[in-house]
């Protein structure tokens, strides 16, 4: 996959997740290898330019593992799911 079609997949899959809640934004490892059926690389990418794109629109950034608050409430990045982001005012 060219850095161009990545970046077209991530303006068109954001654009919808910002719809659905402009709050918590969510992409989960199925969505990656499977929807979208990115390879390693693709994914390596995918996620490089994702991250940047959401932290120049005020998101803080999380992947597995890390703790992150949301309405309140603590949680963490499960291991099926591969970036979460939160608004940040």
């Amino acid at each position: 996959m060219t850095e161009k079609q990545i970046i077209s997949l991530i303006e068109s899959t954001l654009e919808e997740k910002i719809n659905q809640n402009p709050e918590l934004i969510n992409y989960s490892f199925f969505e990656l290898s499977v929807k979208y059926n990115l390879n390693e690389k693709d994914k390596n990418s995918f996620l490089k330019f994702l991250k940047i794109k959401l932290e120049n629109n005020n998101y803080d950034v999380f992947t597995e593992g890390q703790i992150y608050e949301y309405k309140n409430e603590k949680k963490e990045v499960l291991n099926n799911e591969v970036l979460v982001a939160t608004k940040s005012y």
